[in-house]
């Protein structure tokens, strides 16, 4: 058995993470190499902190020849289970080598560890165990050259264990205060040499059963627990009536007396936007929503904004249902239903650029601007497409242009009401009029107008100090820039259809509309994981070794 190759350094932090995912390192770091600072003089240490060898004389073969390094931070006992290996790369001289934890009270490292208190150790020469103290104790075999020996800390049973090539030799200690300990090697003799693992690449002992063994134990402690009847009853019935499972909650209240707490006009209310805009029939919701809660969005900006900027992906992208919408309607949102002007000019504009079409060898050019024959372009020259897999930094830039373009190709000041009936039968009735629309260009003139509205909804938002200026902004550049892409199918357009964006919406509409009848925006069994996940947390950092091992979604599972 050899030294195996190391891994590179970033794998190497990925791979111990892993091990120990409830940690949090920016709260209490793990060990993951040596520290050249906390060593014997005697010990040398590698490029990555990782390899030690003796480098003293180790004539008088007494403790004034042996030196032990530690670990650059200590082992956090919120991990639950630690354990570490060192491979011996050479026994050297006489072997005298060993392999623990140590406190940070311990100062003097011309010891091995195991030699101080509370100091654990396992020595290579005679295989005892030194558990505070000088004098060792039978423990298990000898180690040497090619042997590979590890240490694990059990902060739960309060435990300390030595291993040897995969085999555990069981525990040297039953009653291990609880405190942080460093991982800690001592050496003694010319040419003694080992290599450390701290988790960066696979152990050779298996240490995965016994943490499944803690979790299993500790889990079905937590699950054993009495629970208040009537409070888990409401926290269900709480959470069918948010999610509006209608039917289930009024069952659910016959066989457990808890009353609906909510109408069931109003969760099937619910029912109906949560389908439409899961659906991304956006202009569909909010025109139900205007119905059902007339002054709910003009109450909340915030929330107004957000969905008129789902409506504009799903306008954009041209999702299945959005492309039904316009071609039915031609446009929702209009001032005057002015369509033979500077909008009809820019459907022109985008139609003949898109359709790459050339008269006499060269680009079509509407009256409103250029086409360049890779993208879409506004009338004040703003090209709206290019390449997919172009510079982005064009990209970026086209982006930024199109916001501007929205705002300084119409006159953003001006009032415009795009959910007015009016507004929308004029503009369906000149739309009948003028010309027969295809749905591309019914498509790309109702995003003009949203997206004049979309600007002047985000500065009433930023002007309300609703939001955060530049999220606000870094939002609307990432809406906008939808229109750079010509084709559907392109990537862009399909992570901006994905389920998640849409249920935030969903999410945002449930949570106000709840908040309205002096509801809670969330459902309690939703408050109680997020609260339970951050006590879990909260125990990890402080200490509690137990909180390793509880999972929530074992609970419930």
């Amino acid at each position: 058995m050899g030294p195996r190759k190391r891994p590179n350094p970033s794998e190497c932090n990925d791979a111990v993470s892993r091990l120990y995912p409830h940690i949090n390192e920016k709260r209490t770091p793990l060990p993951r190499y040596f520290s050249r600072e906390d060593k014997c003089d005697h010990l040398g240490l590698s490029t990555d902190c990782l390899t030690v060898t003796y480098r003293g004389l180790g004539t008088d073969k007494n403790h004034k020849d042996a030196g032990s390094v530690r670990t650059v931070c200590p082992i956090p006992p919120g991990v639950g289970i630690y354990y570490f290996e060192i491979y011996i790369v050479s026994k050297g001289r006489d072997g005298y080598m060993g392999i623990g934890i140590s406190p940070q009270s311990q100062n003097n490292l011309n010891r091995l560890p195991g030699w101080d208190k509370d100091s654990y150790g396992y020595h290579g020469d005679d295989g005892n165990s030194f558990c505070s103290k000088g004098s060792g104790q039978s423990y298990g075999p000898t180690f040497t050259t090619g042997d590979t020996v590890g240490c694990g800390v059990n902060f739960v049973q309060r435990t300390c264990f030595f291993t040897k090539n995969g085999t555990n030799l069981g525990a040297v200690v039953n009653d291990l205060p609880l405190k942080p300990y460093f991982p800690t090697v001592g050496l003694q003799t010319p040419g003694e040499k080992i290599e450390a693992n701290f988790g960066q690449k696979p152990f050779v002992f298996d240490v995965s059963d016994l943490k499944l063994e803690l979790r299993y134990t500790i889990n079905r402690a937590v699950s054993s627990r009495p629970v208040n009847t009537s409070q888990l009853h409401s926290i269900v019935s709480s959470y069918l009536i948010h999610r509006g499972y209608s039917k289930t909650a009024q069952s659910f209240a016959k066989h457990t007396d808890v009353p609906v707490s909510d109408g069931m006009q109003s969760i099937e209310n619910r029912k109906l936007l949560e389908k439409l805009i899961m659906e991304g029939k956006i202009t569909e919701a909010l025109r139900v929503t205007e119905v059902l809660y007339p002054n709910l969005l003009t109450e909340n900006s915030k929330l107004q904004f957000h969905m008129k900027c789902r409506q504009f992906v799903e306008l954009v992208c041209g999702s299945e249902d959005a492309i039904e919408e316009a071609t039915a309607t031609g446009t929702t949102d209009s001032s005057n239903g002015d369509l033979n002007g500077t909008a009809q000019q820019e459907i022109d504009s985008v139609r003949d650029c898109g359709d790459d079409n050339q008269v006499n060898g060269e680009a079509r050019h509407s009256s409103s601007g250029e086409c360049s024959g890779t993208g879409r372009v506004l009338s004040n020259g703003t090209e709206m497409g290019s390449a997919p897999n172009g510079d982005s930094r064009q990209r970026a830039m086209t982006e930024t242009s199109l916001v501007q373009s929205l705002g300084d190709e119409f006159d953003v000041s001006s009032e415009m009401d795009l959910d007015s009936n009016s507004s929308h039968s004029n503009a369906h009735q000149e739309m009948n009029e003028s010309s027969n629309l295809s749905s591309e260009d019914a498509r790309i003139m109702q995003a003009i107008f949203l997206g004049r509205k979309l600007r002047s909804l985000a500065d009433d938002v930023i002007a309300a100090g609703d939001c955060n200026t530049e999220n606000m902004e870094k939002h609307l550049l990432e809406v906008f820039g939808l229109l750079a892409y010509q084709k559907p199918g392109e990537v862009a357009l399909k992570e901006a259809l994905k389920p998640s964006d849409r249920e935030s919406v969903r999410n945002m509409l449930n949570g106000a509309i709840l908040h309205s009848h002096n509801m809670s925006t969330d459902p309690q069994l939703q408050t109680l994981l997020t609260q339970s996940a951050a006590c879990l947390q909260e125990m990890t950092a402080l200490g509690i070794p137990e909180a390793a091992f509880i999972g929530i979604s074992d609970i419930f599972n």
